[in-house]
């Protein structure tokens, strides 16, 4: 893997923070993917390849993930 194929996964279900987050990393990291999600139970169909998720060459694993620990479907301790 090159540094171009990392992929980061941003999980919080505030959306205002989850976009200042990605707009942060799509700045410092221009060129890599970078996938919002709005749950700890969408993260966890993410990283698990269930569902829409399934297909990894549209949703490649994520080489870092960034999480809200507190969310009301599914936190960030079921996604850790």
């Amino acid at each position: 893997m090159t540094t171009k194929d990392a992929t980061f996964l941003i999980v919080d279900d505030d959306e205002s923070q989850r976009l200042f987050v990605q707009k942060a990393f799509e700045c410092a990291y221009p060129g890599h993917r970078i996938y919002g999600l709005a749950s700890g139970n969408e993260a966890v169909a993410y990283l698990t390849g269930q569902g829409k998720y399934s297909d990894r060459a549209a949703f490649p694993f994520p080489s870092s993930v960034i999480t809200d620990l507190k969310m009301p479907d599914g936190d960030g301790f079921a996604i850790l």
